[in-house]
């Protein structure tokens, strides 16, 4: 699955070019954003969903992220687009 959204100004336009300024999820050519999502079990990624400081509850330490990143910061960040899988019978 792939998402993307893309808004194209020109750099003239001062309005549009300050309320992107500001969106969390900008991205530039020359700084791309990173979506580096952890490997998580189901029980650590609930334990992260559940508590505020999930650090305090993890019985281990989380290893880094694919590209270096802390794996709670990362999981924070991007918590709307963690993919979440299950299993179904029919």
């Amino acid at each position: 699955m792939a998402t993307a959204a893309m808004v194209v100004v020109a750099d003239s336009d001062s309005v549009i070019c300050s309320l992107l300024s500001g969106w969390e999820f900008r991205s530039l050519p020359a700084e791309p954003l990173v979506l580096d999502m952890p490997a998580l079990s189901t029980l650590e990624r609930l334990t992260m969903e559940a508590y505020e400081d999930p650090k305090l509850r993890m019985p281990f330490p989380l290893p880094q992220t694919a590209m270096g990143q802390d794996p709670f910061q990362a999981f924070k960040k991007f918590y709307r687009v963690f993919p979440h899988f299950s299993r179904v019978e029919l």
